[in-house]
């Protein structure tokens, strides 16, 4: 399943990309995304992954390497992928797929291939919930508190989960509120959920990029 939608950007923009991947600024950019971003040409062959393209497609991604070629693990999916590749270089258009029960986004490149992103992945998502945790100075418990909010918990259901009285998990709330300078709930998770997507904290977790 996929839309299609007019590719819009200057004609001069894989130009431009091209002198940016060759100064190493590109990669560097991507790298630190904790989407999983692949650039692949026409045969489908893998010319590029970020670090975390490289993990997830070693760790159960629905994306895999075939040889070179980068293939849907389902192979009713084969044809969806290889169209979508194709409309994003020969038409400059974006797909939306889905592949494995997961949404991924196709995206031209000029004559240079196409950019394969997927979702965020909820290891990802842990991870830098866990760096702001350090950075904003909350103690493990708080952490925990942090990570259950993100995760949908009320505040009862939390103190149940932890096997602690409600009058100490909202304790630990007024010091999240407190530390992360947020007025209430709603808005504590609204700005966490809301984290710009860095993976410094991914740097020995995944396979280096090459």
């Amino acid at each position: 399943m996929y839309e299609d939608s007019a590719w819009t950007r200057p004609d001069t923009a894989p130009a431009a990309l091209a002198a940016a991947w060759s100064d190493g600024l590109t990669p560097a950019v991507l790298d630190e995304l904790d989407y999983p971003v692949m650039w692949v040409d026409r045969r489908l062959a893998l010319r590029w992954a970020n670090r975390v393209g490289h993990w997830l497609l070693a760790h159960g991604s629905p994306l895999a390497r075939d040889g070179t070629r980068l293939q849907p693990h389902a192979p009713d999916e084969h044809e969806h992928f290889a169209l979508a590749v194709a409309a994003a270089i020969d038409r400059g258009l974006r797909r939306w797929l889905t592949l494995g029960g997961q949404a991924f986004a196709v995206l031209p490149l000029g004559p240079h291939g196409a950019m394969v992103i997927g979702a965020r992945s909820s290891l990802c998502q842990t991870l830098s919930i866990e760096g702001f945790a350090r950075q904003c100075g909350l103690t493990s418990s708080e952490g925990q508190v942090l990570h259950a909010l993100c995760a949908g918990r009320s505040p009862a259901q939390i103190a149940r989960d932890r096997g602690v009285k409600l009058s100490t998990v909202r304790t630990q709330l007024g010091a999240l509120r407190t530390k992360i300078g947020a007025k209430d709930i709603r808005t504590l998770v609204r700005l966490v959920g809301t984290l710009p997507p860095m993976v410094r904290l991914l740097a020995d977790d995944p396979p280096a990029a090459q």
